[in-house]
C-alpha cells in the first residue's frame, strides 16, 4: 500500500512537491509577478523615450514588441502614437502605425487618452491631413475609426469642424452620413460649432451637405438660425466700430461667397508643397508674407508701367534688328508694309507719350515708396490683431 502511494506521488528534488496546491499558487504568483515586473519595466523605458522625444528609440521599441503600441505614456496623454500625431510628427508617425500593421495589432488605433481621444481624434482636430490619411490608409481600410466618439460624444470629423479645419473636414466628408456623429452629448450639432466659433464659410458648406441640421435644437432650445442671432459681432449694426476701422471696413472688398471655389481653394496644396520645400515650418509665417507683398507688388500700377515698359522696349529692339538686316529698303515697298511701318510708329509715339504723363503723375521712386507704407500698415494692424477683427466683420 505504501509502495503505490509513493508511486502515485511526482516529486521533485528541486522544485518540491506539484500534486501541492500551495506550490502551484505560489509559482503562478511568481510568474504573474515577473510579468508585471518586467511591464513596468517597459513602461518606464517606452514613458522616458516619449518624454525626451528619443523617437529612435520608440520605433525601435513599436518593432520589438507588439505591446509597447497599446501601452499608456499616462492616463492623459495615452498612448505614444497619440504624443507623435499631437506634435505633428508625421514621419514618426508613419514608421509606428507602420510596425502596428506589421504586428497586426490594428486595437492600438482604438486607444483613447484621458478625453477619449483616438489618434484620429488629434489628428483631424489639429488639421493634420497627411497623418489622417496615413491612420485611415490609402485604401481607406481603417474607415471605421472616423465613428469612433470620446468622452463627450465627438467623432473625429466633429473636431475637425469644431476646430474649423477644413482640409481635414473635407477628407473625412465622404465616409459620414446624416447621423448621431455629428452631434455631441450637450446636443449641439456641427453647424451649432461653426456659427458659434463664426466659421461661416463653413457652416455654408455644412448646411449645404446636411440641410436637416437647420431646424434641429440643442439642448438649451437652440437652432442655428437662433444662435446666429445671439452673435452680434456677425452683423455690422451689431458692431461697434472706431473711426479707423470704419474706414477700413468701407475699403474692404467681399464678394459673395462661392462654396464650390472655397472647396477648390483648400484642396490646393501648392502653397503648402513650396513652404516645406523653401523653408523650415516656423518660417512659414515669414514666406506667407513675403508671397503675399510679391503678389501685391505684381499688381501695382507701377509694375504694369514697367512690364508694359519692357514690352515696348522688346518691340522697338525687334525694329531694329529688322532694320539692320535690311539697310536698303526698297522704294517700291507695297501700301501694306508702309501702313505697318506707320502703326509702329505710332505705337512707339502713343507708349512714349504715356510714359511721359505717368512720370509727371507720380515719380516710380515715390509710388514704390508709397504702395510698400501702404502694404506695411496693412500687415502691422494684422500683426496687432486688427485683421483678425477686420476679417470677422460682415459685407
Amino acid at each position: 500500500m505504501s509502495l503505490k502511494t509513493n508511486k502515485s506521488r511526482i516529486v521533485d528534488i528541486e522544485g518540491g512537491d506539484y500534486d501541492n496546491p500551495n506550490t502551484i499558487k505560489d509559482e503562478q504568483e511568481d510568474k504573474l509577478q515577473e510579468q508585471q515586473t518586467k511591464l513596468q519595466k517597459q513602461q518606464t523605458e517606452l514613458r522616458g523615450c516619449t518624454i525626451e522625444g528619443n523617437w529612435k528609440e520608440v520605433e525601435r521599441l513599436y518593432n520589438l514588441d507588439v505591446n509597447f503600441s497599446t501601452m499608456n505614456i499616462n492616463k492623459s496623454i495615452g498612448t505614444a502614437l497619440h504624443m507623435a500625431v499631437n506634435e505633428g510628427n508625421e514621419s514618426v508617425v508613419r514608421s509606428l502605425v507602420g510596425s502596428i500593421l506589421f504586428h497586426r495589432n490594428v486595437v492600438a488605433f482604438e486607444m483613447k487618452n484621458g478625453k477619449g481621444d483616438t489618434p484620429l481624434h488629434l489628428a483631424a482636430s489639429r488639421g493634420f491631413q497627411e497623418i489622417c490619411e496615413c491612420i485611415i490608409g490609402k485604401n481607406y481600410e481603417r474607415k471605421d475609426l472616423i465613428d469612433i466618439d470620446n468622452n463627450n460624444k465627438e467623432t473625429p470629423f466633429f473636431l475637425a469642424s469644431l476646430f474649423c479645419q477644413k482640409e481635414t473636414f473635407l477628407y473625412l466628408l465622404p465616409f459620414v452620413s446624416y447621423s448621431e456623429y455629428l452631434f455631441r452629448s450637450n446636443g449641439d450639432s456641427i453647424l451649432h460649432c461653426a456659427i458659434l466659433g463664426e466659421y461661416f464659410d463653413l457652416a455654408l458648406k455644412i448646411i449645404q451637405t446636411f440641410p436637416k441640421l437647420g431646424g434641429i435644437t440643442n439642448n438649451e432650445g437652440y437652432t442655428p438660425l437662433k444662435l446666429l442671432a445671439t452673435r452680434p459681432s456677425a452683423f455690422e449694426s451689431g458692431c461697434k466700430m472706431t473711426w479707423w476701422k470704419k474706414i477700413l471696413y468701407h475699403y474692404i472688398s467681399v464678394e459673395n461667397l462661392n462654396i464650390e471655389e472655397v472647396i477648390k481653394c483648400y484642396n490646393m496644396k501648392q502653397d503648402q508643397e513650396n513652404l516645406h520645400l523653401s523653408c523650415p515650418k516656423n518660417y512659414e509665417t515669414c514666406g506667407f508674407f513675403l508671397r503675399k507683398c510679391q503678389l501685391g507688388i505684381a499688381k501695382l500700377p507701377i509694375a504694369a508701367h514697367i512690364r508694359h515698359v519692357a514690352a515696348s522696349n522688346n518691340k522697338v529692339k525687334e525694329q531694329k534688328v529688322l532694320q539692320d538686316q535690311q539697310p536698303h529698303i526698297n522704294i517700291s515697298m507695297s501700301y501694306d508694309n508702309e501702313e505697318n511701318k506707320q502703326k509702329v510708329l505710332s505705337d512707339q509715339q502713343q507708349i512714349s507719350i504715356s510714359m511721359s504723363s505717368d512720370c509727371e503723375l507720380l515719380p516710380e521712386n515715390y509710388a514704390t515708396c508709397l504702395w510698400f507704407l501702404k502694404f506695411a500698415y496693412i500687415y502691422i494692424l494684422g500683426l496687432f490683431g486688427v485683421g483678425m477683427y477686420v476679417s470677422q466683420i460682415p459685407n
